[in-house]
C-alpha cells in the first residue's frame, strides 16, 4: 500500500502575491514552464485579474514538495530584492544655491561621483534651463547613505565658503619655468598646497596668476611660487652678466682706437694744405688742367 500511494498524485497549493505572478510565470509562461519540466509537475495558475494568487502543484508527492520548495524559494528572493528595491530608491532632496553646483562637481564632475561612489548613491543637479528648480539636489539610495552623502556635500560646501582668490603678477621672463611644459609644474603646487592657480590664457601679455584656496594654503602657495621666480632671474642675471661685460669691453677697445686709421692713404704726412679759391677746381680736379682742346678739322664742300 505504501508503494501505490507514493504513486498517487497529490496537489499542493503555494500563496503567491499577484505582483510577483509575472515574475513567477515568466515571459511567455518560460519561468513556470522550467518549474514543470525540472520536476516532472503540473501546474495551474489562476486566471489574469482572478481574486485567487494561488498556485497549484499537481504530480507525484515527492515531485511536488520540491517543485514546492523552489517555488517558496523563488517568492522569497523576489519579496528580499523588492524590499531592498524599494529602500535603495529612497530619495533626499535638498537645497544648494546654484553658483555653486560647478564647484561641487568638479572637473568633469570628479568631485560628486567620488562622493557617488564612496556612499553607493546617485545625485541629481537640475540641468540649466530646465523647467526644475535651479537650487534643488535629489540624491538617490539607502537612506543612511543619502544622509552621509549630503553631510559630505554640506562639508565642501562650507569648505568653498571659507575660500579666497589673490592675483600676484609673475616676471614673464621666468613664467614659463614656473609653469613647467604642459603644466605639469604648477600642478604639482597645486596638489603640494591644496590650492586652485588660474593661468592666464595662452599668448597673453598678462602674466598675472590667480590662486584659490583656504587662506593658509594660499599664502603658502604664493611664497612658494615666489620664492621660484626669484631663484630663476637670479640665473638669468648670473647668465647675463658675463655676456654684458664682454659686449661693454669690445665697445670700448673700438671707441679707443687710434685715429690713424681713418688717414688718407699714399698723402705724405709732411705735405701741407694750401687753401683753395672758391671759384678754382685745379687742386681737387688736376686733370681739368691737363685737358688741350680737340683738334679742328678742315671745313670741306
Amino acid at each position: 500500500m505504501g508503494a501505490l500511494e507514493y504513486l498517487i498524485p497529490v496537489t499542493a497549493e503555494v500563496h503567491v502575491p499577484s505582483h510577483l505572478h509575472p515574475y513567477i510565470i515568466g515571459h511567455k509562461g518560460s519561468g513556470i514552464k522550467k518549474l514543470m519540466s525540472e520536476f516532472d509537475v503540473h501546474t495551474q495558475v489562476s486566471q489574469p485579474g482572478g481574486n485567487s494568487d494561488i498556485i497549484s502543484i499537481m504530480g507525484l508527492a515527492a515531485k511536488v514538495e520540491q517543485a514546492k520548495t523552489k517555488l517558496e524559494k523563488q517568492i522569497n528572493d523576489l519579496q528580499t530584492k523588492m524590499e531592498d528595491r524599494a529602500l535603495r530608491n529612497f530619495k533626499l532632496t535638498f537645497t544648494l544655491d546654484p553658483k555653486y553646483h560647478s564647484k561641487i562637481t568638479g572637473h568633469k564632475g570628479l568631485l560628486i561621483a567620488q562622493i557617488c561612489t564612496e556612499h553607493d548613491v546617485t545625485i541629481h543637479f537640475p540641468k540649466k534651463g530646465n523647467r526644475e528648480i535651479e537650487d534643488q539636489i535629489t540624491i538617490t539610495g539607502y537612506k543612511e547613505n543619502t544622509l552621509a552623502a549630503k553631510n559630505a556635500i554640506m562639508k565642501m560646501l562650507h569648505k568653498i565658503e571659507k575660500t579666497i582668490s589673490k592675483e600676484i603678477p609673475l616676471n614673464h621672463q621666468v613664467r614659463d619655468s614656473i609653469f613647467g611644459l604642459g603644466g605639469k609644474a604648477i600642478n604639482k603646487i597645486m596638489d603640494q598646497f591644496q590650492v586652485d592657480i588660474r593661468l592666464p590664457p595662452k599668448g597673453s601679455w598678462n602674466s598675472n596668476i590667480t590662486v584659490i584656496g583656504l587662506s593658509d594654503n594660499v599664502q603658502d602657495a604664493i611664497d612658494h611660487i615666489l620664492d621660484l621666480e626669484k631663484y630663476y632671474l637670479s640665473g638669468i642675471i648670473r647668465y647675463e652678466s658675463p655676456l654684458d661685460n664682454l659686449k661693454n669691453t669690445y665697445l670700448y677697445k673700438i671707441t679707443m682706437q687710434s685715429p690713424k686709421c681713418f688717414l688718407k692713404r699714399d698723402v705724405p704726412r709732411n705735405a701741407k694744405a694750401t687753401p683753395n679759391s672758391p671759384n678754382d677746381d685745379s687742386e681737387e680736379f688736376p686733370k681739368l688742367k691737363q685737358q688741350t682742346p680737340p683738334k679742328t678739322h678742315p671745313w670741306r664742300p
